[in-house]
């Protein structure tokens, strides 16, 4: 127990606490002696009442009763006629002698009540789960626990005497401070919640007044507040979700239901909410259902279902189901939390593909069938196949994106050379319309790190679809510019323009500016929603304007630049090329044991050197059991995996962590690093046990402020 301004009976061993009591005794009779020419021989026995409290103080109950003992003998043998004799020869030297003894055994029994008294008091306070503080009215600190120094962080001797404000100096000439100093004016108890910086952990904190000034408890709430920030987030991302996410208990009971699910089923949250599932599922797939609960109460995960499900009005739908179990904290499965996506597109775009292949081979058949004809069937085949296979790629690239199979090679581009391998790749077809192509370069647009290949598709999309939309004599133009921390590829025409209520739409699948029977232009619609996937792949976003129908088109690409990038030479850098490491200006992770698990050894190495030149202590494992064999022994603070791997990939890996004891690294914050930035990734993330989903290519700075954040660090230094 430490108290300032409180003498308390210390713990010493017996021998010391009897050998204090004799000699309190003994130092009584000395005393005694020393002052007999003053004392005479009157009151014998008042000196030795003090080294009685003494002898109690020290030792308790029987240490008292022996510096009773040896200070009535002492005094009789010394101070009693006869002298120097133990006999008593006088009833008033024995009704003394009894008073004295009496004296000392009520002096040692309350001595020793209070010290058990005490030693209750100090163990439960010890016992506390909470930190437990007592301030005079000064607000300076006179008594604290162990779990307070504990959660503190310092010992509690450095902590004793010091004011609250010299504690938490960042509550001073706040609004916590103002309520403090109010409810103590009006002897009210008062409860605030804050974060401590120097420990970097949130508390919350109850103050009750006391007539000798205050007492506080102290509660750690970080994993809760945390807890709640997590679901704030991942709630925000449910409701701005553009797939359906709905919640079911085990019954099936429907407990969440998100716009899009509103959207895609038309039934609303109200109308859902507190319903069977299965008021969407058709009669003849019931018994598959039946299935997938019974699969959840197992704890297991359902990936990738394709079936089919009832709208409110009847209709049926083509879906793909991933359906992942909720756990609560003791790792029970309590739930599941369903991911639908409209799959009808894709099997249209699947049954086109068979009927374009079909065409193709027809035609094949045709041209060999005729030698007369042979090369001009040649000639007209070659166009034909040239563009029936660039439409089948778009339609194999938008499957492979849909399915989440599409993976980027990302390395340092110069962006203004892809955009004139691009322009390159359509000159001949704009010249065949007389079409004027512009182009405006910013020197200082750049640097990004991309995929150059696909960013060349992004741009070729954009461009043919300018030409195959703007009439003879047209214009169209190119601009590649720097804004703020993005760049920007700006792609105009003078061409058809886009009507308003296209706008919204115009990058969806199987959408187009013309529909019906009279359609002008030929072609699936799947262009513009390829250029958006890719776009979106990259960390950027793209936007279509239009003044209306006739006033020409403008489509805006949006990428992120990267903090430092090393310089191309005249020598193109290979695919596999490691990519150079930006330089790091964030938080300081001195300090922070950081696993990081991906199968790809240049992005190992690529975020294992930006955490060294944070300070931080990164391990590296390429897979996930050899990362979960390092969460149970390396006892890491933070986890960073990439979710898509061979064999096992992030989504397992963090299911098998989240099922571990908290003890063995059950609850360690992770982060999601991966390629898949859409809203449904992240949500798939979040849902499966990451604490954060962020998108490849990460910023230095941004890996360094999300892992301090985790890690409960001040993003300070």
């Amino acid at each position: 127990m430490t108290r300032a301004g409180y003498v308390r009976a210390p713990d010493w061993p017996a021998p010391v606490r009897y050998g204090v009591a004799v000699a309190a005794a003994l130092g009584a009779a000395g005393l005694r002696a020393a002052l007999s020419g003053l004392w005479v021989d009157d009151l014998p026995f008042l000196m030795f009442v003090p080294a009685i409290v003494l002898g109690a103080w020290a030792g308790g109950f029987w240490p008292g009763m022996v510096t009773t003992v040896l200070g009535a003998a002492l005094a009789n043998y010394l101070w009693l006629p006869p002298y120097h004799s133990l006999r008593v020869t006088t009833v008033a030297d024995a009704v003394g002698l009894v008073s004295f003894a009496v004296i000392g055994a009520l002096i040692s029994a309350l001595s020793e009540s209070m010290v058990r008294g005490r030693r209750r008091l100090e163990g439960l306070l010890h016992s506390l789960d909470e930190g437990f503080l007592v301030l005079d009215v000064s607000w300076r600190v006179r008594y604290m626990n162990g779990r307070a120094a504990e959660l503190l962080r310092q010992p509690a001797a450095s902590i004793v005497g010091t004011t609250l404000w010299d504690l938490f100096p960042g509550v001073a000439g706040t609004e916590t401070e103002t309520r403090l100093r109010r409810a103590s004016a009006a002897s009210e108890p008062v409860e605030l919640e804050a974060f401590h910086r120097p420990v970097g952990r949130w508390f919350r904190t109850r103050v009750f007044s006391t007539p000798e000034g205050f007492s506080a408890l102290l509660e750690d709430v970080t994993e809760r507040k945390q807890s709640q920030e997590a679901s704030l987030r991942l709630a925000a991302i449910v409701r701005s979700s553009e797939e359906a996410i709905v919640g079911k208990d085990l019954d099936g009971i429907i407990t969440a239901w998100n716009p899009a699910a509103e959207r895609l089923f038309g039934f609303t949250a109200r109308e859902a909410i507190g319903r069977s599932i299965r008021m969407i599922v058709p009669a003849d797939r019931q018994t598959e259902e039946d299935e997938v609960l019974s699969r959840l109460r197992r704890g297991e995960a359902i990936e990738h279902l394709e079936t089919v499900r009832i709208r409110k009005d009847g209709t049926p739908i083509n879906i793909a189901l991933t359906v992942s179990p909720i756990r609560d904290a003791d790792g029970r499965v309590i739930g599941a939390s369903k991911i639908a996506r409209d799959i009808g597109a894709r099997l249209r775009a699947e049954v086109e593909l068979a009927r374009l292949l079909t065409a193709e081979q027809a035609a094949r058949a045709r041209a060999e069938s005729d030698e007369r004809r042979a090369t001009l069937l040649s000639e007209s085949s070659a166009a034909l196949s040239a563009s029936q296979l660039q439409l089948i790629d778009d339609l194999l690239d938008v499957s492979r994106i849909i399915s989440g199979k599409m993976r980027l090679d990302i390395r340092p581009v110069e962006i203004h050379r892809v955009i004139e391998a691009a322009l390159d790749a359509v000159r001949l077809a704009a010249e065949a319309k007389e079409l004027r192509l512009q182009t405006l370069f910013d020197p200082s647009a750049g640097p990004i790190n991309g995929d150059p290949d696909r960013l060349q598709q992004v741009v070729w999309n954009l461009l043919m679809n300018a030409v195959k939309f703007t009439p003879r004599d047209g214009r169209i133009q190119v601009t590649l510019q720097r804004v703020s921390s993005h760049l920007e590829i700006v792609v105009s025409d003078s061409g058809a323009g886009i009507r308003s209520e296209l706008l919204p739409v115009i990058f969806d699948r199987f959408k187009q500016g013309e529909s019906g029977s009279t359609r002008n232009q030929s072609g699936l619609g799947i262009g513009l929603a390829l250029v958006r996937h890719l776009v979106e792949l990259h960390g950027g976003s793209v936007a279509a304007e239009s003044e209306g129908e006739g006033k020409g088109a403008t489509f805006r690409v949006k990428l992120p630049l990267v903090d430092a990038l090393v310089p191309l030479g005249d020598d193109r850098a290979h695919p596999t090329a490691r990519q150079p490491v930006p330089a790091y200006h964030g938080p300081s992770l001195r300090g922070l044991r950081v696993l990081v698990v991906d199968d790809d050894p240049d992005a190992l190495d690529l975020i294992a050197t930006i955490l060294r030149r944070a300070d931080a202590e990164p391990m590296l494992c390429s897979s996930p059991p050899e990362a979960l064999a390092a969460v149970q022994s390396w006892k890491p603070h933070v986890l960073v995996s990439d979710i898509e791997m061979p064999g096992e990939d992030g989504y397992s890996l963090i299911r098998k962590i989240r099922e571990l004891a908290g003890s063995q690294g059950g609850q360690i914050p992770a982060v999601a690093l991966t390629a898949y930035g859409r809203p449904e990734d992240r949500v798939r993330s979040l849902s499966a046990g990451y604490s954060m989903h962020v998108a490849k290519p990460v910023d230095p700075v941004e890996l360094g402020v999300i892992v301090a954040n985790l890690a409960g660090r001040s993003l300070s230094g």
